[in-house]
């Protein structure tokens, strides 16, 4: 096995900044979109008119669609994942529903989010205070396409989102830069490791196809919650194998550490960092207690300011 001498591991925060939503942004709009949950007052219960109307045209009954998004609105989770770990009775419509709200935003897919406002910060966020994909290929993809492929040889991207932006993004600057297409894009593409932990939405086109419900049914078969079995066997290789890892819009779920075996597979680690972006002191003490001998660096900003500020091991 090549070895990778850094890893990055994904979390939903790693895709916010394109359009693609949070763990409890994802609850509420499922909620909204299904019955128009507010607060603890449903304000209407048709089922949905475009989401609602999808799932029942793969079968789910409108009764089960409203009893799932009033159960998962009152559940006050902050994601869908973990209230289906929960109530696995709703597990089929579950993951149409998420699956449904993320081909969405891949066919909404900005590369930057309009400036959004940080309470933190007294200046608006900017696009370029956010686009951590940007800046990431801009080192990737400095030179021919030969310096591309050495510098992939010395990362792998362990991902628990389901969305394939970053694979997507990544493309896109190859096809652009390179002048590539065909099998020589898909061979260039190829030689960054990109595994997917839970899955991913099908192998369908990047937002879908104009069959909807084809794309939903084959990305309901694809995706994994988190209790069910995952790809973690190839994750954790690379972990192992790795000097540097790093952590990026990661939550900290124990369940997913464990999935990666983080107590056998840091063992040794010289360098493991991770980003805290928006984290208060009780929430990191309590994720570092999950790492071995707290064995991670936390970071407070985002993953750009990340790249910005410590060395990642590339060239």
């Amino acid at each position: 096995m090549i070895v990778k001498p850094t890893v990055f591991v994904l979390g939903a925060g790693a895709s916010q900044p394109y359009g693609f939503p949070s763990g409890a942004k994802l609850v509420d709009r499922v909620c909204r979109e299904l019955i128009g949950y507010e607060g603890e007052k449903i304000t209407r219960a048709a089922g949905g008119e475009k989401l609602g109307a999808r799932l029942r045209g793969l079968g789910h009954q409108v009764d089960e669609i409203v009893w799932f998004a009033t159960e998962l609105g009152m559940a006050r989770r902050y994601s869908i994942d973990r209230f289906l770990e929960m109530r696995r009775e709703f597990l089929n419509v579950g993951k149409a529903a998420i699956a449904d709200v993320l081909l969405d935003a891949e066919h909404d897919y900005r590369y930057v989010d309009p400036v959004e406002h940080d309470p933190a910060r007294p200046e608006p966020l900017s696009a370029t205070d956010r686009d951590w994909y940007r800046y990431l290929f801009d080192q990737l993809i400095r030179k021919d396409p030969n310096y591309f492929e050495q510098q992939a040889r010395l990362l792998s991207i362990v991902t628990f989102n389901f969305d394939r932006s970053f694979e997507h993004s990544l493309e896109s600057a190859l096809a652009t830069n390179y002048g590539k297409s065909g099998s020589e894009l898909e061979s260039l593409v190829r030689r960054l490791k990109i595994v997917h932990v839970h899955g991913s939405l099908g192998r369908t086109d990047f937002g879908g196809t104009d069959d909807r419900l084809g794309d939903l049914r084959q990305a309901g078969a694809e995706i994994k919650i988190i209790h069910e079995e995952a790809n973690t066997e190839e994750a954790k290789a690379l972990l192992c194998e790795a000097r540097q890892i790093c952590f990026l819009g990661f939550g900290y779920d124990d369940e997913n550490l464990q999935k990666l075996d983080v107590r056998e597979s840091l063992k040794g680690k010289r360098e493991v960092h991770g980003t805290f972006f928006g984290k208060q002191n009780a929430e990191i003490q309590a994720a570092l207690r999950l790492f071995p001998e707290r064995r991670i660096t936390p970071f407070p900003g985002d993953a750009l300011a990340f790249l910005r500020t410590v060395s990642v091991i590339l060239d």
